[in-house]
């Protein structure tokens, strides 16, 4: 199996401290994220799949110098090459007609670098459909690589887990006729 994967961001993203200006953190391809891995999935199921890709390349990639530290690239370095190991766990289940849960986990461990400090990128999603017009779902995003840093209260940077939550109420209502 061969896995290819790009990560990036399309908006500038700041840390607003309530004591200072704003501060660009993160902008499109700063940074930017590629994956190619070739390895194997085992499927046991429909729902379940483990793929383990021991031959995988990553690059990083900082387009903006001041941000290159922040995300473990020397600051002359706008891009950052990774070989190593991967395995992406995907789980996806239809409980029932108004219920499904989706997660997908990705670990890396850089053979070149420090192989013990293993990368971490987990999403989860929980979708339910309360009714004809509403529906619900719950999306989280964990992330932990011991080459980001981002700073404390005080403005010390180190290495930190990330986690973003968002929860979506929805409401639909379809006009005219409708057949299935």
């Amino acid at each position: 199996s061969a896995l290819f994967n790009f990560r990036s961001q399309v908006a500038n993203g700041f840390d607003r401290p309530s004591n200072a200006d704003r501060k660009l953190v993160s902008a499109p391809f700063a940074p930017a994220y590629i994956s190619l891995g070739l390895g194997a999935d085992y499927k046991p199921s429909k729902s379940f799949s483990l793929l383990f890709t021991p031959l995988t390349g990553n690059l990083v990639i900082v387009t903006i110098p001041e941000l290159r530290k922040r995300y473990g690239n020397a600051a002359d370095s706008p891009a950052k090459l990774k070989l190593g190991a991967q395995l992406k766990v995907d789980y996806n289940q239809k409980f029932s007609k108004s219920v499904s849960l989706s997660t997908s986990a990705v670990f890396f461990s850089d053979y070149l670098g420090e192989p013990e400090n293993i990368k971490v990128n987990w999403d989860f999603f929980l979708d339910t459909k309360i009714n004809k017009f509403f529906s619900a779902n719950i999306r989280t995003n964990l992330i932990y690589d011991d080459e980001i840093l981002i700073e404390n209260g005080s403005g010390t940077p180190a290495p930190r887990v990330q986690f973003k939550e968002i929860l979506t109420i929805g409401f639909s209502y379809t006009i005219g006729e409708f057949k299935k």
